[in-house]
């Protein structure tokens, strides 16, 4: 998508007391914001990944995993139904997705979402999945970050700084931030050591996204943006 046009999801009840999910859409930098529609009742977006801007998956959950894709007009419910909720989706190449679930599960497709294999890479909820390219990524779990070098196929596991992470952004890969609870870490050396940038913020953070090694926001108790790493 252009710089300027970005999709989100968020949750919200309706008068009989039934939750949805909404998905919007901003073509002016966040400005303004036009629905997309909606899930179906009790189902629950995590994470909207897109190939452009007529191509994207959605994934959640309603107690099962939940997949929707984005045919440039409407999110279409895929009716695909996992054990486990599905936390996070990227977007790696023309078709290919990764998608992460909280049973330790790892999902490929490479024809959009029609068609997907598993693997188990651990006992571990993931949380949260970032990749810099088709082939190098990283999906946080419970206690320990997982890389991969050939796009998914195989992981290994690092060590992490804190006990609570939520979410992971890499701008390469070397470069990327871990947010836990109220901390935000560092890292320059692709995982390997990490250090605290952020410590014990009095408004909580549950997660970050970078631009480039300078620009990036958190989000948690308000929204905060820095240009300056």
């Amino acid at each position: 998508p252009a710089s300027d046009t970005g999709y989100a999801a968020g949750s919200y009840k309706d008068i009989y007391g039934y939750s949805w999910s909404l998905f919007l859409r901003t073509v002016d930098g966040g400005i303004t914001w036009t629905e997309q529609g909606q899930s179906s009742n009790e189902v629950f977006v995590n994470s909207i990944s897109m190939e452009n801007s007529n191509k994207g998956i959605a994934v959640g959950n309603t107690g099962y995993g939940k997949i929707f894709m984005w045919n440039g007009i409407h999110w279409l419910d895929c009716y695909n139904v996992f054990d486990h909720p599905l936390s996070s989706v990227c977007n790696i190449g023309p078709g290919s997705y990764i998608v992460s679930a909280y049973n330790g599960m790892i999902l490929k497709t490479v024809d959009g979402g029609y068609n997907l294999n598993s693997q188990i890479i651990a006992n571990d909820d993931l949380k949260s999945l970032t990749f810099v390219n088709e082939n190098i990524g990283y999906v946080l779990g419970d206690d320990r970050l997982f890389k991969t070098t050939d796009g998914g196929e195989t992981w290994n596991s690092q060590p992490i700084p804190d006990d609570y992470e939520e979410h992971i952004c890499f701008i390469n890969e070397n470069s990327g931030f871990i947010t836990a609870d109220y901390n935000i870490y560092q890292t320059d050396d692709g995982g390997l050591n990490w250090e605290g940038v952020i410590k014990n913020k009095v408004n909580g953070v549950s997660s970050v996204f970078f631009t480039d090694t300078l620009n990036g926001y958190t989000a948690g108790e308000g929204v905060f943006k820095t240009n300056d790493g």
